[in-house]
């Protein structure tokens, strides 16, 4: 899923269905997808959207980082919500730093896929 808006296609949802994954029935759809965006003379840049994929190192040739802005206001109440929301953005960072220093970032990944297909 997706659109277009001033020459840019912003993907919305890509799809995942492990039954297919040693077909890469993905990979082949996403060049299908590119295929017919480069035949379309109103689309320039295809954008994957956030996040960190390998299918997006592999399509890509540009990529830009970005970051979120959380402004409080100047109120003791405000300051207690973002003293509570640094401690917890804190302890995830601390988490994924910890998973990635011990490479078990893409078995934790493949095992919440695995939850998430086994609650359907």
């Amino acid at each position: 899923m997706g659109s277009v808006y001033r020459g840019t296609m912003f993907l919305k949802a890509t799809g995942f269905d492990h039954a297919y994954a040693r077909n890469r029935v993905g990979v082949y759809l996403l060049m299908k997808v590119i295929d017919d965006l480069c035949a379309d003379p109103t689309v320039d840049v295809l954008d994957f959207g956030p996040g960190d994929a390998e299918y997006k190192r592999l399509f890509s040739n540009d990529g830009v980082r970005e970051r979120n802005l959380v402004v409080f206001a100047p109120t003791f109440r405000a300051r207690r919500i973002n003293a509570i929301r640094t401690g917890i953005l804190g302890s995830a960072r601390l988490v994924h730093r910890i998973v990635n220093a011990t490479k078990l970032t893409a078995r934790v990944k493949a095992r919440w896929r695995g939850r998430l297909r086994e609650a359907r």
